[in-house]
Protein backbone atom coordinates (compact mmCIF):
# COMPACT_ATOMS: atom_id res chain seq x y z
CA UNK A 1 0.00 0.00 0.00
CA UNK A 2 1.04 3.58 -0.46
CA UNK A 3 0.29 6.47 1.85
CA UNK A 4 1.11 10.15 1.79
CA UNK A 5 4.82 10.92 2.09
CA UNK A 6 3.93 13.56 4.67
CA UNK A 7 2.85 10.95 7.22
CA UNK A 8 5.67 10.06 9.59
CA UNK A 9 6.70 6.62 10.77
CA UNK A 10 5.66 7.58 14.31
CA UNK A 11 2.11 8.44 13.19
CA UNK A 12 1.83 5.09 11.40
CA UNK A 13 3.18 3.30 14.47
CA UNK A 14 0.74 5.04 16.82
CA UNK A 15 -2.24 4.24 14.61
CA UNK A 16 -1.11 0.65 14.13
CA UNK A 17 -0.81 -0.06 17.84
CA UNK A 18 -4.38 1.08 18.47
CA UNK A 19 -5.27 -2.41 17.23
CA UNK A 20 -5.68 -5.07 19.90
CA UNK A 21 -4.57 -7.66 17.33
CA UNK A 22 -1.22 -6.08 16.44
CA UNK A 23 1.55 -7.88 18.31
CA UNK A 24 4.57 -6.44 16.56
CA UNK A 25 5.56 -4.06 13.78
CA UNK A 26 8.96 -4.09 12.07
CA UNK A 27 10.60 -1.63 9.74
CA UNK A 28 12.01 -3.98 7.10
CA UNK A 29 13.76 -1.46 4.88
CA UNK A 30 14.19 2.18 4.02
CA UNK A 31 15.39 2.95 0.52
CA UNK A 32 15.17 6.27 -1.32
CA UNK A 33 12.56 7.57 1.14
CA UNK A 34 10.42 4.45 0.70
CA UNK A 35 9.63 2.54 3.84
CA UNK A 36 8.72 -1.15 4.03
CA UNK A 37 6.86 -2.25 7.15
CA UNK A 38 5.80 -5.67 8.38
CA UNK A 39 2.77 -6.02 10.66
CA UNK A 40 2.20 -9.08 12.87
CA UNK A 41 -1.42 -9.62 13.85
CA UNK A 42 -2.55 -12.38 16.20
CA UNK A 43 -4.81 -13.16 19.12
CA UNK A 44 -3.89 -15.22 22.18
CA UNK A 45 -7.44 -16.60 22.28
CA UNK A 46 -8.12 -17.69 18.71
CA UNK A 47 -6.91 -17.74 15.13
CA UNK A 48 -7.65 -14.53 13.29
CA UNK A 49 -8.84 -14.46 9.71
CA UNK A 50 -7.10 -12.81 6.81
CA UNK A 51 -10.11 -10.48 6.57
CA UNK A 52 -9.62 -9.36 10.19
CA UNK A 53 -5.95 -8.61 9.54
CA UNK A 54 -6.82 -6.65 6.39
CA UNK A 55 -9.44 -4.66 8.31
CA UNK A 56 -6.86 -3.74 10.95
CA UNK A 57 -4.36 -2.70 8.28
CA UNK A 58 -7.01 -0.58 6.54
CA UNK A 59 -7.47 1.35 9.79
CA UNK A 60 -3.79 2.25 9.74
CA UNK A 61 -3.69 3.52 6.18
CA UNK A 62 -6.97 5.43 6.15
Amino acid sequence: FTISPHITYEVIRQKAFLSKLLQKMDMVSLYENKLTLRFYYSSPNRNITEEEAKTELDRVIH
